[in-house]
């Protein structure tokens, strides 16, 4: 078993131990074979899974190894997807793919990154898939960022041609503005940072990239820093998850175009980063946001290799 140079608290073990319960839904086993399979070292009764409790070895990869093992089966049995590509926008440079990185491995990944200049791709162009992160600016920053226009455009290109999209914060509220969908900047309700709790809606439960997740993750928790908010989802849109702040928190338009408005592509570096300056900006203490993060940990990181590996399945299948 290998071991991690770090302590979880209380509350990072009693995460973990809601995710063992909570992802037999997928493996169909018990936590006695989540443990044999994975390494992750899990003790307590046979019986009752929440009754487990895991030492604090290394989550990152035996959860993620184990959900999507546990969603698709055995590797022979996963899609084969090594010329699938997908394309990256990246806006910002404390914005990056981050934990999603590692469950995309199943597919090529090509991150564009228009604010050194690099020319972005049309529709044709993007390869089987696209995501759209996240970033500082607002979605309407078109002034300071003039390569917005045209990721809304071609967002906007890749809904009506049915490729697997991903908009992620400010990529779910470009989404929503290319299609119709309004967006609210420095919305009256304030900052939502920490982790947010989603509260799937029943649309979720047969989603294609989301069933599964709303299934056994409800609420599911993922880490959220923002002011701006996606205020009018587009006619179009299937709203599939709220949260007590924010309503619209994940939402399909079309076919295969989702919009988050949480991070759960966010390491606790990178969410540590925004914490600080979002703090500053509000001059409070970040520590709140990030305690409330390392108590979800491994909630957090499970969440992120689902959605990633999901988003992969999505591309895998869709047949471009």
């Amino acid at each position: 078993m290998m071991s991690v140079p770090w302590q979880w608290s209380s509350s990072a073990v009693q995460s973990a131990q809601s995710v063992v319960s909570r992802m037999s839904y997928f493996y169909q086993g018990t936590p006695t074979n989540f443990g044999a399979d994975t390494g992750l070292e899990v003790t307590g009764s046979t019986e009752s899974p929440c009754q487990h409790a895991i030492a604090p070895l290394d989550v990152y990869s035996a959860l993620g190894t184990w959900l999507c093992s546990a969603q698709w089966g055995s590797e022979e049995s996963a899609p084969r997807m090594g010329e699938r590509v997908v394309t990256v926008i990246e806006n910002h440079p404390s914005c990056p793919l981050d934990l999603l990185e590692q469950s995309l491995a199943m597919v090529s990944l090509e991150v564009v990154r228009p604010y050194y200049g690099d020319t972005l791709p049309s529709c044709d162009d993007v390869g089987d898939g696209l995501i759209v992160l996240g970033g500082y600016q607002s979605a309407i920053s078109d002034d300071d960022c003039p390569w917005l226009p045209k990721v809304r455009a071609l967002l906007r290109d890749c809904v009506d041609a049915s490729i697997p999209t991903l908009g992620i914060c400010l990529g779910a509220q470009l989404l929503a503005l290319a299609c119709g969908g309004s967006v609210n900047i420095d919305a009256d309700a304030g900052l939502e940072g920490g982790v947010a709790e989603i509260r799937w809606l029943p649309e979720a439960n047969l989603d294609e990239l989301f069933g599964r997740i709303a299934v056994c993750c409800n609420p599911m928790r993922s880490p959220s820093m923002h002011f701006d908010v996606v205020e009018t989802l587009p006619a179009s849109a299937t709203l599939l998850g709220s949260s007590a702040m924010y309503p619209n928190q994940i939402f399909r338009i079309g076919r295969r175009a989702w919009g988050l408005q949480c991070h759960p592509e966010a390491s606790f570096g990178t969410f540590r980063a925004w914490a600080t300056d979002a703090a500053t900006q509000e001059s409070m203490s970040p520590s709140s946001f990030l305690r409330a993060y390392q108590d979800r940990e491994p909630e957090i990181v499970a969440t992120a290799h689902m959605v990633g590996r999901s988003f992969a399945r999505v591309v895998g299948c869709s047949g471009r």
